[in-house]
């Protein structure tokens, strides 16, 4: 039994199949050393595909899965011709045995993933003439990622792995002061969530004005500005990137950004913007922004991929991604607009799980909670919410009262009020919020004080 000839057939490796699944009906127990890497599609063999069928089959049903219940099995189903009779079955017995079969089974798997990237290519290639180039690229992006993303399930780990990680973790909050994720540099805020964690979805929404892109963008400077091998990547789908550096550039001079727009800046206040981007230009290594519009989930783990490579020559890594905001991304085959923010919201999940760090999501509100006396949001207020709140780690609103309130005795004041969180408490949290630069502060202990006091008078 041999190889067929690659350059013929697409690849394969007919004796590793036949090996692998010789010693898994010689040893039913070796099942266990396979059954995480391999499936029967990565059969090349439409034999061997039916025989690990019969195999996964009887071990399903309780059976042990030798080469008589096996036999038995394909019988009674009708497949036994399927794979060439007995005969066929007694050949594959005969194969040289795998000493290793998870090593035979990753040769199997290598092949595997080979065909499909020859499909892959040949789809590309029939689209070609029919077909807009984005889309074309999209999906092909999309599926290479998920091709690349196969690999083996980490399993079942002992104790004493999971115990050390937890250790790590609660060291880590000791020594940050109870933060033990990264921090938005709003203290406050940190404390509640301990930070932001890896491999978590935060989604954090508010109507118009509120402050949500502030909020998102200053963390991502807080970010790479802390730790100077820190990569940060920010998506807005909303506002150019141009706009978002204006921002930064006002927040971290304290220049008034309706005044730098419009260019009527004093000397000194053009110094300090100059002084200021001097010192966001020592992040060019570290902080890149993607202002395309509509772009799709798939879309946006390409880019990060390519700037997680230049991280790496820059000896960095990525640490935290930023999206403003989930309504404004696409899912081109969604069949409802309910069905797309959902396929948005779980594809975020999936980037923060892929990429191992914080992603922190915006979110747009309806407008239900403006026809209410008490305008602070809810989770019923998130627009098209889909799975967001199933999918998000932790979900936060922002409200503040001068919005709505001419008058209002929290005049720069934000709530930060945190709806859920898988792993911790919710409540509300205070910071300032500066009009002029658009920028998130801590608030004097005087008047949080005084906020933490009403609202705990509120709560009672």
């Amino acid at each position: 039994m041999k190889s067929v000839d690659a350059g013929k057939l697409p690849p394969n490796d007919l004796e590793a199949e036949a090996a692998t699944l010789s010693v898994l009906m010689l040893d039913p127990g070796a099942l266990d050393d396979v059954v995480d890497i391999l499936k029967p599609d990565d059969m090349y063999s439409n034999s061997h595909r039916r025989i690990f069928e019969a195999i996964l089959e009887v071990r399903g049903h309780g059976g042990t899965p030798d080469v008589v219940t096996v036999a038995t099995h394909l019988k009674d189903n009708g497949r036994i011709g399927e794979i060439g009779g007995m005969e066929y079955l007694a050949q594959i017995l005969n194969a040289s045995p795998a000493v290793d079969v998870r090593r035979y089974g990753k040769i199997v798997k290598d092949k595997s993933k080979l065909r499909k990237l020859l499909a892959l290519a040949r789809l590309a290639i029939a689209r070609v003439n029919a077909e807009p180039s984005v889309e074309i690229i999209t999906d092909m992006a999309r599926e290479l990622a998920d091709l690349a993303d196969d690999r083996e399930e980490r399993g079942a780990v002992p104790i004493l792995q999971a115990l050390k990680e937890a250790v790590h973790q609660i060291k880590a909050a000791i020594d940050g002061g109870g933060i033990s994720g990264l921090k938005t540099g709003v203290t406050d805020l940190d404390e509640m969530l301990t930070g932001l964690h890896d491999s978590d979805l935060y989604v954090f929404a508010g109507r118009p004005s509120m402050g949500k892109s502030a909020l998102a963008f200053g963390a991502l400077r807080h970010v790479c500005q802390a730790d100077p091998e820190a990569g940060g990547m920010g998506f807005s789908l909303e506002m150019p990137y141009d706009q978002i550096a204006l921002r930064l550039l006002c927040e971290e001079a304290n220049v008034s950004v309706s005044l730098a727009r419009s260019g009527k800046v004093q000397s000194s206040d053009w110094a300090g913007l100059l002084d200021a981007a001097t010192r966001l230009g020592k992040l060019r290594d570290q902080l890149y922004l993607d202002s395309r519009p509509g772009v799709s989930v798939a879309q946006m783990r390409a880019t990060t991929r390519r700037m997680q490579r230049d991280l790496d020559r820059a000896k960095k890594r990525l640490r935290f991604i930023v999206v403003d905001y989930i309504q404004l991304a696409r899912e081109p085959r969604a069949q409802s607009r309910e069905q797309e923010v959902a396929e948005v919201s779980r594809g975020l999940k999936e980037m923060a799980k892929e990429f191992a760090v914080p992603v922190l999501a915006l979110a747009q509100l309806n407008r239900k909670c403006e026809e209410r006396s008490d305008k602070r949001p809810m989770l019923s207020d998130l627009r098209d919410s889909g799975s967001i709140e199933q999918d998000a780690d932790a979900v936060g609103f922002i409200y503040r009262d001068e919005v709505y309130n001419r008058t209002s005795a929290d005049k720069g004041v934000a709530e930060i009020i945190i709806s859920k969180q898988r792993n911790g408490p919710t409540g509300t949290v205070y910071a300032q919020f500066n009009g002029r630069t658009t920028a998130f502060h801590d608030l004097d202990e005087t008047t949080r004080e005084r906020l933490m006091s009403r609202h705990a008078e509120a709560a009672e």
